[in-house]
């Protein structure tokens, strides 16, 4: 149990019971590692047009960038609500997961631009970055040089509430007029980057994981939707949260 849309929970759920289940024991389609990966390929194409238009959208130097940065804002709450809906009804995600993929390349695109205005070439450093990463994770985690045992789910799932605490914290201690502890370059600032994007790369071995689990399990192959969501939830994570690193390390 790591990532909150693939939680270990629910992914035992949804092989035992539903909602993907019919009643029957097999399938004439089963899922595989190509299916998710084509539905997560997807899913990348959907949110680029969402990219480009974010990118240019949010500008540092524009009359409307109050408007702009609250069209941020809403569309990082309704990003969140559809995640939510999707994590609870699965099912959902094959339709919903396409207008969330759109909601977070337009998050995806202003925030990269506005980091590219100040750094140029950071985004494709970013871009780069979590690819690589990614691809690393991946050959680990099938070569079988990390194991994803019971107690290393349970670390990354601890480490993972500990995250989604801090965010909360840092948000509104900025509301409030505090000090910007997600931004701060400091080097107690930039530890925290390096943890939140070790916390966010660990994820990816549970979601592996979990997708080799519906697999065994021969789930149908419309399940990849619900999937591939869940490992662009953590690509999406990891990318920010690399990109905020590099912009600290450039300060």
């Amino acid at each position: 149990m790591a990532n909150p849309v693939l939680t270990e929970v629910r992914t035992k759920k949804l092989i035992k019971d539903g909602p993907f289940q019919d009643g029957a024991s097999t399938y004439a389609v089963t899922l595989t590692r190509g299916a998710v990966v084509s539905s997560l390929l997807v899913y990348a194409l959907v949110a680029l047009p969402g990219t480009f238009y974010g990118w240019r959208l949010l500008t540092p130097a524009t009359p409307t960038t109050h408007v702009n940065t609250a069209a941020l804002w809403l569309s990082l709450i309704v990003a969140f609500i559809t995640a939510m809906v999707i994590s609870f009804k699965p099912h959902l995600a094959k339709g919903l997961g396409w207008f969330y993929a759109a909601l977070e390349g337009f998050v995806i695109g202003a925030v990269s631009g506005a980091y590219n205005a100040v750094y140029p070439g950071i985004v494709l450093e970013a871009a780069g970055a979590t690819t690589t990463t990614a691809l690393v994770v991946w050959f680990l985690y099938g070569s079988g040089v990390v194991k994803v045992t019971n107690k290393v789910t349970r670390i990354i799932f601890l480490s993972t509430i500990g995250a989604m605490g801090f965010y909360f914290v840092a948000i509104l201690t900025r509301l409030f007029g505090g000090p910007d502890m997600l931004n701060s370059a400091s080097p107690l600032g930039i530890l925290i980057s390096l943890v939140l994007c070790t916390i966010a790369t660990a994820n990816l071995l549970v979601d592996f994981d979990r997708v080799d689990e519906a697999i065994a399990a021969k789930m149908p192959k419309d399940s990849s939707w619900y999937f591939a969501f869940g490992l662009f939830v953590t690509l999406v994570w990891m990318y920010l949260e690399i990109l905020r690193l590099l912009g600290k390390a450039r300060r």
